[in-house]
């Protein structure tokens, strides 16, 4: 079988892994727990909530003025979006 010659590609986050500490707080922590990293806290974010959940939640006295991720202490965003 032949294989294709082995390259380096750049760490640019498309072709190869961007350097640990090129990425924000945010995504080594997502790296981190995506890579089951011993002792890596738990990444915290909203992962799907239900909007009845949510509704409930504010019928029950939940703050509707304070945005989820400060209320639920979710950690910062771990991607980055081009547009």
């Amino acid at each position: 079988m032949n294989m294709p010659e082995t390259t380096t590609q750049p760490a640019d986050g498309i072709h190869a892994m961007v350097p640990r500490e090129r990425m924000s707080d945010g995504a080594r922590r997502l790296r981190d727990a995506y890579d089951i990293v011993p002792g890596a806290p738990l990444y915290r974010r909203e992962f799907y909530i239900w909007e009845d959940a949510i509704e409930r939640w504010k019928g029950e006295g939940m703050p509707a003025d304070i945005p989820h991720d400060q209320l639920f202490l979710w950690d910062p965003p771990g991607s980055h979006s081009m547009g």
